[in-house]
């Protein structure tokens, strides 16, 4: 987005924001929002598919990434979720979710597609990963 200049780092700060409180207010949590700036052609490591993203969170938050749920709506996040190692990778349909789904193919790992967040939560909540918790 901000590359594109469709949004200004400002805006995007703000709409994370927003988005925080939201989820704040309705008894969630968002520990961090990690996001690249920069364009396809800047040959950065924080640009998905590549996995310099996660690497970071996982850096800052002691993360093993091999117990970790990559939830996306792109071809590029299940990529870099494989690619990561994340444990779980789920699609969601919404956004670019579906047109994505119409293109998996049998080399990406996907372990559930999901109409919505909520869904893809609550589908998480039912698996009882052995190492994850809803407690934050």
């Amino acid at each position: 987005m901000i590359h594109r200049k469709i949004s200004t780092l400002s805006h995007l700060m703000d709409m994370n924001q927003w988005m925080i409180s939201q989820i704040k207010a309705n008894g969630g949590h968002i520990q961090d929002i990690f996001f690249c700036p920069h364009g396809p052609d800047a040959g950065c490591e924080c640009r998905k598919p590549k996995t310099g993203l996660i690497e970071k969170a996982a850096s800052i938050y002691a993360i093993d990434i091999s117990q970790t749920i990559m939830i996306g709506d792109h071809l590029k996040d299940l990529q870099c979720a494989n690619t990561a190692g994340c444990a779980c990778t789920i699609l969601v349909r919404t956004g670019k979710g579906r047109k994505t789904e119409s293109v998996i193919d049998d080399n990406l790992k996907v372990n559930f597609i999901a109409d919505c967040l909520l869904d893809a939560a609550l589908w998480i909540n039912q698996q009882n990963f052995p190492f994850f918790s809803m407690a934050y």
